[in-house]
């Protein structure tokens, strides 16, 4: 399997659906993008092709005009486009490690903590809430209750308090876990790593063969020590307006 692949499609199938009930989502020639007003997420573009100086024109005339949208750029080039970028205007604003897991081995719910799906209009409330104070940006509650039924959101339960975030999305053979997030009161108690074994156990449930995901910078030694590896750099910009 090209996990690559695997990885970047998993993530792009999440926001398409994310976007999708809001008539949101257009894919072009060489490019795709979305974004849900009122939401800082998905609101993303990426490239379907190669990276040159049209694509990038065609990205910097689409963020001039949605302005809340983020150029996330799958590097598999270790940076050696990075200067090139720089000089057209876009400015990175965080990384992320595109990395995969092969489930080979049993993986035991966590004791401590549980996932709960959203199915509920308070439950959307919550999630969107705990988010927000785990990664101090907004997806809207609307957005939860336009998807809930389609993309499987979970609350992370610890001493019977929401705690943190976290969605799981399958694709063919691939579970993606996504917005893995502790809210800071809770964080140093070895909370995400549990969550990470009950929401494996889970995708063992669902079939998947492969785990992928987009770690920070932060994270990505957690996911190390967990078995994944990385396969490319996730760099996301801003286009600086001239």
């Amino acid at each position: 399997m090209n996990l690559i692949n695997a990885n970047t499609n998993n993530l792009i199938a999440l926001w398409k659906q994310a976007a999708s009930p809001f008539q949101s989502y257009f894919e072009e020639k060489e490019l795709g993008y979305c974004f849900i007003e009122n939401s800082q997420w998905p609101n993303r573009v990426w490239l379907k092709g190669a990276l040159t100086e049209d694509t990038l024109a065609q990205i910097s005339q689409l963020i001039g005009k949605h302005q809340q949208l983020t150029f996330s750029y799958f590097d598999t080039t270790n940076g050696a486009q990075l200067n090139w970028l720089k000089d057209k205007h876009f400015s990175e604003k965080s990384l992320q490690y595109g990395m995969a897991l092969k489930l080979e081995q049993a993986y035991n719910q966590s004791d401590r903590v549980s996932l709960q799906r959203v199915q509920t209009k308070a439950a959307v409330s919550s999630w969107c809430k705990v988010f927000k104070q785990a990664f101090n940006y907004e997806i809207s509650e609307e957005t939860l209750e336009q998807t809930f039924r389609a993309i499987p959101y979970f609350t992370i339960i610890y001493q019977q308090q929401v705690v943190g975030s976290l969605i799981l999305y399958k694709t063919k053979q691939v579970t993606g876990f996504h917005s893995l997030g502790i809210i800071p009161e809770v964080r140093g108690k070895g909370l995400a790593q549990e969550a990470m074994n009950s929401g494996l156990h889970l995708a063992q449930s669902w079939q998947s063969e492969y785990v992928t995901l987009q770690a920070s910078p932060m994270a990505k030694r957690m996911y190390e020590n967990l078995g994944f590896s990385s396969q490319f750099i996730m760099r996301n910009y801003n286009w600086l307006i001239a």
